[in-house]
């Protein structure tokens, strides 16, 4: 609202390389700990191993980044070329 259009795709490219990048260590935290989780051996509701329903996390942090990055490449042809 503030932003010139163009100013405005080039902040959104900041903020969603930020998020990106925030994502990637979140990524690499949950891995390490549904490591963790297989290690215990535990069970979810005595039907399969626990660290098969907590897998969605991991699987999350990695679709969300694959977002940002169709996100960025969009508002990067808008800043280049303008409006579509």
């Amino acid at each position: 609202k503030y932003l010139p259009e163009r100013a405005r795709h080039l902040a959104a490219v900041v903020v969603k390389g930020f998020a990106g990048v925030v994502c990637f260590f979140l990524l690499c935290a949950s891995l390490r700990f549904l490591e963790s989780e297989r290690s215990t051996g535990e069970q979810f509701l005595n039907l399969f191993p626990g660290w098969v329903a907590l897998s969605i996390i991991p699987i999350t942090f990695l679709l969300i980044p694959i977002h940002l990055a169709f996100s960025i490449a969009n508002d990067i042809r808008y800043f280049i070329k303008g409006k579509p």
